[in-house]
């Protein structure tokens, strides 16, 4: 892999910047139906056994996300996140009350896709959506 720096005023190479990223957190998302093909609501994380290499593993956060809109926060939930030291950053979001917990977007490629097979995805999309 090839490293690109950047020559400072003098011609001298930079070293350039450094990112380090550490995770101990591995976000697994799943959707569970039942016999009928209903989605299933009432899960826990005790309903869950995590495997990583023949070895069990502990479900540390489990959270259940669903497209109904979040109930209005309560006191406590109104007080605002601390904010992180300089020179950290999150990717977590804070989303207002009412607002879903995601999204799903649906991209279709018009530049590099041929027509016919436009027609194809589209009549295939509308069957999942149906």
């Amino acid at each position: 892999m090839a490293c690109l720096c950047a020559l400072g005023m003098a011609g001298v190479a930079q070293e350039p910047p450094t990112l380090r990223v550490t995770t101990h957190l591995v976000q697994i998302n799943l959707v569970a139906h039942d016999k009928k093909g209903q989605p299933v609501a009432d899960l826990t994380r005790d309903d869950f056994v995590l495997v990583d290499q023949g070895q069990p593993q502990k479900i540390s956060i489990f959270s259940v996300d669903s497209g109904r809109p979040l109930p209005a926060p309560g006191r406590a939930a109104a007080a605002k996140p601390a904010a992180l030291p300089p020179n950290y950053f999150s990717n977590r979001l804070e989303r207002p009350s009412g607002t879903p917990s995601s999204a799903t977007v649906i991209l279709f490629d018009g530049l590099n896709t041929r027509f016919e097979d436009q027609a194809c995805a589209r009549s295939e999309l509308v069957k999942f959506l149906q």
